[in-house]
């Protein structure tokens, strides 16, 4: 019997979890400290320079399906901060970080943050930014 009310238990929590509709967005959290007013339109492809010790725009929006660039180099480093509550961050690199520009096709909705390795930090420190992609 107590297997069955945990299994009954599990279920109930499985169908009290929201649902998102087509078209509607999670909750909006900050990423690398770039707040919901922050974030700049660019159509697609869209890049993200580097100026002095800055990434610009810091905080990028797309829609889905665009292609965005991510400038690096050996003075500037990128890594992507590694998601744990949604889509897996295609700027993340699990063998460490990237010294060349670093082009994706963004097709899951979510906010991806990055950050310079050198210069930066995962908490949004310093030289670090986000992409929201709608």
């Amino acid at each position: 019997m107590k297997l069955l009310n945990l299994i009954l238990f599990a279920v109930g929590l499985v169908f009290s979890l929201p649902v998102l509709s087509a078209g509607e967005t999670p909750p909006f959290k900050v990423v690398s400290g770039c707040q919901a007013s922050d974030y700049v339109f660019a159509e697609s492809p869209a890049a993200i320079e580097i100026s002095g010790f800055k990434f610009i725009p810091k905080c990028l929006k797309v829609k889905a399906g665009a292609t965005v660039t991510l400038s690096a180099n050996l003075s500037h480093p990128s890594q992507g901060i590694q998601s744990s509550d949604g889509p897996e961050n295609p700027f993340f690199h699990p063998s460490g970080e990237v010294t060349s520009d670093v082009t994706v096709v963004l097709e899951k909705l979510g906010i991806f943050g990055y950050f310079c390795v050198n210069h930066g930090s995962s908490s949004g420190a310093g030289m670090a930014g986000a992409v929201l992609v709608e």
